[in-house]
């Protein structure tokens, strides 16, 4: 008998705590920000900002809103970029700017292999993101076409042996980036946030079986930055002009992550050897360039698991099974 008491009162403990905490505890959850602008249209889903020198398309679709964006040279003359000019201002009004005069040197170990040297500001994408962005018919914006740059990294290999080599790079930073006529570059910005959204009005576990979302108008938007461009038809000129892209986050959306990857749909696809195969992938529904978002993994509640713990010394063996039996239950339902 009183061996039952003490897993009846684990159960009903477990279980009220589960209810109230299942939101945060249990569900692995994402939180999508819809962007908004002031002075830069839409256009085919994308973001873009055009004069009669240049157009720039923004695709915010990152973990935190590292954006990316394209830039594309209108006219038949070279232009060039000045980011030591180029900032872009965080919500806060903290101004980060492109460039800065300094040299950073990393160092690192690795298997024999051969080391080339990356545009300045380029890099991959983390692999959520890249799969959405592929679901969604995204063109790959981290591959430079038809830039060139006027400054360039320098890389030193010293091998240690035969199966591996230490690799010193002394990275450079580009302050001027030149844009041959009709020519384009391709470049990441800045993160534009550094943590989940969240209010007593929207806590930050306000998540349940549906999407949970809030919206803003302009002026009452909690996030807004802004991405500033200088340029120039001639390196070093005092003849600049500054292009100032105005954003704002317009709606906040906390979901599971089955809401997040969406149904599975057959796509059809070629393998080396010219056969047609099918397979499942997930649709992504949020994923869009207007849009980015944060992951936040499961946690643990404290409290919980005190009590868990005190069950555990206190009963029998039997509540492990019983303990154990439940979490993966209510761990498969969630996911």
């Amino acid at each position: 008998m009183k061996y039952f008491l003490v897993i009846l009162a684990t159960l009903i403990t477990f279980s009220v705590c589960a209810k109230q905490k299942q939101k945060t505890l249990l569900h692995n959850t994402y939180q999508v920000f819809t962007v908004a602008s002031d002075n830069v249209k839409m256009k085919g889903g994308y973001f873009v900002f055009e004069n009669d020198d240049l157009w720039i398309v923004y695709d915010f679709w990152n973990t935190a809103g590292a954006f990316s964006m394209r830039i594309h040279n209108k006219t038949d003359r070279q232009i060039t970029f000045d980011f030591g000019k180029s900032q872009i201002v965080m919500p806060g009004g903290l101004s980060k700017p492109y460039w800065t005069d300094k040299v950073e040197i990393t160092s690192n170990t690795y298997s024999s292999q051969t080391t080339r040297s990356a545009a300045a500001g380029s890099s991959a994408t983390v692999s959520a993101s890249q799969a959405a962005a592929i679901a969604r018919g995204s063109y790959g914006l981290m591959e430079a076409q038809g830039a060139s740059a006027s400054a360039s990294s320098v890389y030193g290999i010293s091998r240690t042996n035969g199966y591996s080599s230490t690799n010193t790079v002394i990275d450079k930073p580009l302050r001027y980036i030149n844009i041959p006529a009709d020519g384009s570059i391709e470049m990441k910005g800045f993160a534009v946030v550094q943590d989940v959204y969240a209010t007593m009005d929207f806590p930050i576990n306000n998540v349940t079986k549906d999407p949970v979302e809030i919206s803003f108008k302009r002026n009452e938007s909690p996030i807004s930055f802004a991405n500033n461009l200088s340029y120039s038809f001639e390196e070093g000129s005092n003849n600049v002009t500054t292009i100032i892209s105005k954003f704002w986050v317009k709606k906040v959306t906390n979901m599971f992550v089955s809401h997040y990857n969406g149904p599975k749909i057959s796509r059809k696809y070629h393998d080396e050897y010219g056969n047609v195969n099918e397979r499942k992938e997930f649709q992504y529904p949020y994923a869009a360039p207007n849009s980015f978002f944060i992951y936040r993994p499961r946690t643990i509640d404290k409290l919980l698991a005190l009590k868990i713990a005190t069950a555990c010394v206190c009963g029998p063996p039997i509540i492990y099974v019983a303990l154990a039996g439940l979490v993966a239950g209510i761990q498969a339902i969630s996911k």
